[in-house]
């Protein structure tokens, strides 16, 4: 095609046809570069195409962490919870100044008890890897940024604040009131589960705590103001936070749902 156009060129010239010429090379140059610009333009579709299928597969990748998130959190939350149960049977057991009975000791293990539980940053660290502005909307974009943010670090610190009141507590409450701090069932457990594979469960743990004298604990003033306290903590540092993030995490998997459907629908 090049050679034939050559040719045109050279026919014009040698026959002095000059205006011709100049026509027929200011055509030229313009199919140049309407040829150059359909190759552009081909090859930014291709690259949009391209960019389309991965915002696709990493969204997908997070409808995905996102289930197993919410299922690890549902799973922490409903056994955090015997924690707070236990600590609201005791204080009203002992305020009715009932007797010792041997089931108080799981009771008490209970109210110690508590289960840390952090989403997976895998695929938010892939897509930073691959640049944030991979998802095209912003407002989902900055809503992924958000949670991921928070979790990373009101959430995770507001977990191990409350581990270390109970941590505290062992130092300074439990010691010299209980007979030993977190027994429980560990060995039994260990054997049933799997938790390198993920494949456990944490309902079967049972934890124990006998009082050394239940009688004097009941009128303890020091150790109910900790009960009483440490239920307000579990209330807003656990139970409110994990709560608030399971919602969170339920809202993002079903916008993303929809930005998925829009994507595929263009």
């Amino acid at each position: 095609m090049i050679k034939r156009f050559r040719n045109i060129r050279q026919k014009l010239v040698n026959e002095g046809k000059t205006v011709n010429y100049l026509k027929y090379a200011i055509g030229e140059i313009i199919l140049v570069m309407i040829g150059i610009l359909l190759a552009l333009q081909v090859n930014n579709w291709n690259e949009q195409r391209k960019s389309k299928l991965e915002e696709i597969k990493i969204l997908k990748d997070f409808q995905e962490s996102l289930q197993i998130d919410i299922i690890g959190l549902n799973r922490a939350t409903n056994a955090n919870t015997r924690a707070k149960n236990s600590m609201n049977f005791l204080l009203d057991y002992m305020e009715k100044d009932l007797p010792y009975n041997d089931s108080l000791k799981y009771h008490f293990g209970n109210t110690t008890f508590h289960w840390l539980y952090g989403i997976s940053n895998s695929v938010v660290d892939a897509l930073k890897s691959k640049g944030l502005n991979l998802i095209s909307n912003d407002s989902l974009k900055q809503r992924i940024i958000n949670i991921y943010t928070w979790s990373n670090s009101t959430f995770q610190d507001d977990q191990i604040r409350y581990r270390n009141i109970i941590i505290n507590a062992s130092r300074n409450i439990y010691n010299t009131r209980f007979d030993e701090f977190w027994f429980s069932n560990y060995e039994t457990w260990k054997g049933g589960n799997s938790v390198e594979n993920n494949d456990f469960t944490i309902n079967d743990i049972v934890l124990e705590m006998v009082p050394n004298d239940f009688e004097k604990l009941k009128k303890d003033n020091e150790y109910i103001y900790f009960l009483k306290s440490q239920r307000n903590q579990y209330n807003w540092l656990i139970e409110n936070q994990c709560n608030g993030l399971l919602k969170s995490l339920r809202k993002l998997k079903n916008e993303i749902g929809i930005e998925l459907k829009r994507l595929k629908n263009q």
